[in-house]
């Protein structure tokens, strides 16, 4: 006859259970923050390589109307700035425009010996982001300015000619749930969807998991991160710093 477990042993072992889920649970916490600031950390990298190019050379990368001039081949094929196949010119006007110049951005950061990698400078040509090493799958996508991409979802995340840049896996669909956005916001910046220097960006064909969603997870007035969607729905941006205009 099989003896059955006491009271005692039962609390034992749930206890047991409790303490080890825990663990699990506290150890995923911390996995969590470390690759989070990891991130925080490339993407201040970044702004420092953006702000350096600036200083350098007087324009926005991808904006850079000098590029062929400077880079020569290891650009593009020529510097006409109306030839987007073999364009290596931005066209200067101070936006990095949502099309070819949110490409060349990265390989101009490059070229000028700012961020290290191989970058085509092309939509359709792989490398054309910059991969990270803090997120799996995930890329900083479309380096653009505000003024150049109003029909993108971005001027009313970023405001007028506001450089950024946004957050994606390398399907180009959204990575993070709300409250992931909401906690990496709230520990590194600001904690509202739409100020400071990490927003989500807002746009009616978010993706979540490859889906269009029609409605935005933001609560706009109250500038707030709607916790109750807990669909991986969020593009995150990152604002850049400016010192042209």
């Amino acid at each position: 006859m099989k003896k059955a477990f006491s009271i005692f042993e039962l609390s034992i072992v749930i206890l047991i259970i409790g303490l080890i889920s825990a663990g699990i649970l506290t150890g995923n916490s911390l996995v969590k923050q470390a690759r989070f600031k990891k991130l925080i950390d490339e993407y201040q990298q970044l702004n420092n390589s953006f702000i350096n190019f600036q200083t350098k050379y007087n324009y926005f990368p991808g904006d850079y109307s000098e590029a062929y001039n400077q880079w020569g081949s290891d650009c593009g094929t020529d510097g006409d700035v109306n030839n987007n196949a073999a364009n290596c010119n931005g066209d200067g006007d101070y936006k990095i425009e949502w099309s070819g110049e949110s490409y060349r951005a990265w390989q101009h950061l490059e070229l000028g010996g700012f961020i290290n990698g191989s970058y085509s400078g092309l939509a359709a040509t792989s490398p054309n982001n910059f991969q990270l090493n803090s997120i799996q799958d995930g890329v900083f996508d479309r380096l653009v300015t505000g003024a150049g991409s109003s029909t993108n979802g971005i001027a009313a995340d970023g405001g007028s000619n506001q450089p950024l840049f946004l957050m994606r896996n390398t399907n180009g669909n959204a990575l993070l749930t709300t409250k992931e956005l909401y906690l990496f916001d709230k520990k590194f910046d600001d904690g509202l969807a739409y100020q400071g220097k990490i927003r989500n960006r807002f746009t009616d064909y978010t993706l979540c998991d490859g889906a269009n969603e029609t409605a935005s997870l933001i609560d706009v007035a109250a500038d707030q991160y709607d916790l109750s969607n807990e669909n991986i729905i969020c593009v995150p941006i990152f604002i850049l710093d400016n010192l042209l205009n």
